[in-house]
Parts: C-alpha cells; sequence; structure tokens
C-alpha cells in the first residue's frame, strides 16, 4: 500500500487520498452550485419564485453528501454520528406526533446535516478567492444597482451576508486596512436605510468580533461558550423579553430607524408563547393555524426551532452549533479567515433575533457555509 503525506501534512494512503480528491472535487462543486443558486435567487423576483421549492434540492445533495462522508464521519467522529442520529429519528418522530408536514421537517433536515458534514471541507484558497470575489461584486450591486422589491429586510440582510463574504478577499489586499473599512462604511449605509435592525445588529456584531476581540479572548472556550449561549438560547430569552415589553405597552421611538419598536411580531410571538406551553415537548408544529397572522412565519429562527419541534430537538440543534464553534478555537485564534467566518456566523445568529434566517431555504445554504469555510483552515 502506498502511504503519502497529504498537503497539511498527515500520512494517508493512496485510496484515501483518491476518496479524499474525490470529496474535494464534489464538495467544490456543490459549493459553487448552490452559491450560483444564492445569488439568482435573490437577482430577480422571477427567479426567487423559481426557486421557491429549492429546499427539496438541497436536501437531496445534503443526503448524498452525508452518504459520501460516512466513512469519515463513523471513523473520525462516530459521537457526532450518534448524536446526530438521535437527533434526526427525533425530528423524525415530532414530524409524526406534531402537526408538521414533511417539508418543514426537510428543512430542518438540511441545518442538521450541514453542520455536520461542513466539518470535513477543505476549500481551497483559490476557491475562497472567487467565491469572494463574486460576492463582493454582488454586494456592489445590491449597494447600488438592486431595484427588484424585495422585502427591505431581506435586502438587509443580503447586504450583510455579501459583505462578510467580500472580506475574506479584501482583507488579504495589499491596501485591504483601507479598502475594508470603506467598504463597512458602505455596508453600514446601505443597510441602515433599508431599515432592517437585525442586518445591522449583525453587522456591528461582525466588527466587533472580527476586529476589536483579542487573540486572548478567543481562545478561551468558556467565551465561546457563553457567545453560543447568548445567540442561541438568548435569542428565546429575547422573545421572552419582548413579550413582556409589548403586554406592558411599554414603547420607545426607534429614531434611528423608520418603524416602531413593535412591528407584527409580538403578537405572532406572544400567541406562539402561550400556545407552546400546552406542547413543550414535541411542539406546535408546522401546520399550526395561528390566529395573529396570515401565515406561519415566525420571524426568529431559534424560537422557530423551538414552538414547531419542541425543548428536546431544540437544545440539541443548540449544541450543534455550540460544538461546531468550539471545536475551531485553535482556528479562530490562529487563522484570519476562519476568524472573519466565525464572526460573520455569529452575526448571521443575531440577524436570526428578527428573522428565520437560519432555516430559511433560500439563506440557509451562505450562513451555514461560514463554518465550512472555517473548518477548511484546520490543520488536521
Amino acid at each position: 500500500m502506498d502511504i503519502k503525506k497529504n498537503s497539511k501534512g498527515s500520512w494517508i494512503s493512496d485510496s484515501e487520498r483518491r476518496y479524499r480528491m474525490m470529496l474535494n472535487i464534489v464538495t467544490t462543486s456543490y459549493a459553487f452550485i448552490f452559491f450560483a443558486i444564492f445569488l439568482l435567487t435573490w437577482y430577480k423576483v422571477s427567479f426567487f419564485n423559481l426557486f421557491s421549492g429549492i429546499s427539496f434540492i438541497l436536501f437531496l445533495a445534503n443526503i448524498a453528501l452525508m452518504a459520501m462522508h460516512l466513512p469519515l464521519l463513523i471513523s473520525k467522529q462516530i459521537n457526532v454520528f450518534i448524536f446526530n442520529v438521535i437527533l434526526l429519528v427525533l425530528m423524525l418522530l415530532n414530524s409524526i406526533f406534531s402537526n408538521s408536514n414533511l417539508g418543514s421537517s426537510m428543512v430542518l433536515f438540511n441545518l442538521v446535516i450541514m453542520l455536520t458534514i461542513f466539518r470535513f471541507f477543505n476549500l481551497n484558497e483559490k476557491s475562497l478567492k472567487i467565491i469572494s470575489i463574486v460576492m463582493l461584486f454582488y454586494f456592489l450591486f445590491y449597494c447600488f444597482l438592486q431595484e427588484e422589491l424585495f422585502n427591505t429586510n431581506s435586502k438587509g440582510y443580503i447586504v450583510l451576508l455579501t459583505y462578510i463574504y467580500s472580506v475574506f478577499y479584501l482583507s488579504t489586499l495589499r491596501l485591504g486596512k483601507v479598502i475594508v473599512p470603506i467598504v463597512t462604511f458602505v455596508a453600514f449605509y446601505s443597510i441602515q436605510i433599508t431599515d432592517s435592525r437585525g442586518a445591522l445588529l449583525g453587522l456591528i456584531l461582525f466588527i466587533l468580533l472580527a476586529y476589536f476581540i483579542p487573540s486572548r479572548i478567543w481562545g478561551k472556550k468558556k467565551f465561546l461558550v457563553i457567545l453560543n449561549t447568548l445567540l442561541t438560547l438568548g435569542s428565546i430569552v429575547f422573545v421572552y423579553i419582548y413579550i413582556n415589553l409589548w403586554e406592558n405597552r411599554f414603547n420607545i421611538s426607534l429614531e434611528f430607524f423608520d418603524k416602531p419598536l413593535f412591528t407584527g411580531r409580538e403578537a405572532i410571538w406572544t400567541e406562539l408563547f402561550y400556545s407552546f406551553k400546552e406542547h413543550p415537548i414535541v411542539g406546535l408544529g408546522s401546520n399550526y393555524d395561528i390566529v395573529s397572522y396570515g401565515n406561519l412565519n415566525i420571524h426568529n429562527s431559534m424560537f422557530n426551532i423551538l414552538v414547531i419541534y419542541g425543548i428536546p430537538v431544540f437544545f440539541m440543534v443548540m449544541l450543534l452549533i455550540c460544538k461546531s464553534i468550539i471545536n475551531l478555537s485553535n482556528e479562530i485564534v490562529n487563522n484570519n479567515i476562519s476568524r472573519i467566518a466565525i464572526s460573520g456566523f455569529y452575526g448571521v445568529l443575531i440577524v436570526g433575533f428578527f428573522e428565520t434566517n437560519l432555516i430559511w431555504a433560500s439563506n440557509i445554504f451562505p450562513a451555514l457555509f461560514l463554518i465550512a469555510i472555517a473548518y477548511s483552515t484546520r490543520k488536521s
């Protein structure tokens, strides 16, 4: 058997080397395809409607990738494999015993599978550079030329997401320390005029984490645990506080935004909160007939997972997210790309306080792929 070192210095057999090369080709193709779909989706409303069923396509692709990664998953991450099997079984039982449809279960399946297989992605620098440059041009397009009648919150989020991806390339330029602040200002202004509070908070958090938190803080796993808890479980606490403020008729004027503090989410969250208390284990299900709003748009990613799928599934998803990031503590300290990626993902999480961006089929892929980029920087 021919034994060689790979590019990261580990000894591998010739057959394993071919297997990993095949995986790299497939995963890179997967990334380019779904980034292209994401860009087309938000280019025109007609394309948005065309790709409305992307969740099923993504699900099939993720199942295929999961099957291809099974040898690695079982041999190197057996605990993660067992954890995910338990979680997927719980989700399946939830869809049976709660009032859920297959489509909603598919969305959460996508989230769980991607958080798992992205641990094994090895995106090379050239591919990341291509993605980052394309996202930079799309960012500029959205800031200055996009005239499609998309929801303003969606526009703000697309600006944030494409800005984060553009920083991967811009930060490597010789004049990056000059260009990045200029592009950041453009992002800040473009998001502000959309009145997207979630996207603006996401941008602010990204800037703080990527540029101002010192490495010695990032290197402490307690910091990552606290940050993960604040941005997952904290999202539920945020909903609870928001409901209480509304019920106690508290209101303030947000002069920075051309919208009131309460914009309708409070009625949705209040109804779901009290209904959920009757079904805390299996949740309300995705077919819950909401009274306070025309359709079941919960406007909060983690609260959506909690009330639709129940407490056990919620906490297991929360643990999966937390563990995925804590495993990267060394890379976040030592690698700028990893720090940008994880800071960007945290920015995405705080947008989830106001939107279902983590489980919305049109946005879930680029949001979670930040995890794949961070794992691509690992040395072993």
